[in-house]
């Protein structure tokens, strides 16, 4: 279990270090920064804090945001597996979190990325999403107390 998460780990590096490549305005936030835009925007930190990856912004710096128009939440999705016609066929987890943010802001988008070719999606809204879905489940991962 610890080698696939070391792995799951890497690859999410990897994606994340490909839309840095391509988007010069795509941040990854600090805690204090990623606790500031959830505050701006109203939403429980604690409930949400890990729910997006990074941040695109459409001011110069981060300092700069003033409203949820001054930036563009992105959880990314990364697979290495290769997709005859990227991304149909992406196979990802999504959680309860992740799909209420989208559903609901505006300002929330996904982005899938093959992190062996390279290739990614510009990032998605929830009509975008929607439409490309072929089957979907849900699944609970369930902790016991100690």
């Amino acid at each position: 279990m610890k080698k696939r998460t070391i792995s799951n780990n890497k690859t999410e590096r990897k994606g994340i270090d490909i839309l840095k490549e391509h988007f010069p305005n795509f941040l990854v936030p600090t805690k204090e920064q990623k606790i500031h835009v959830l505050n701006l925007m109203g939403i429980n930190r604690k409930r949400f804090i890990r729910t997006f990856d990074g941040l695109l912004l459409k001011v110069e710096r981060f300092e700069d945001i003033e409203t949820h128009k001054d930036f563009e939440f992105i959880e990314v999705k990364n697979t290495k597996k290769t997709l005859d016609n990227f991304p149909n066929g992406f196979f990802f987890g999504f959680t309860l979190n992740e799909e209420c943010l989208l559903r609901v802001f505006d300002n929330f988008s996904l982005v899938f990325v093959n992190v062996e070719s390279g290739v990614f999606t510009n990032p998605m809204n929830y009509d975008e999403y929607d439409k490309l879905i072929h089957n979907k489940r849900i699944q609970y991962q369930i902790n016991f107390k100690k």
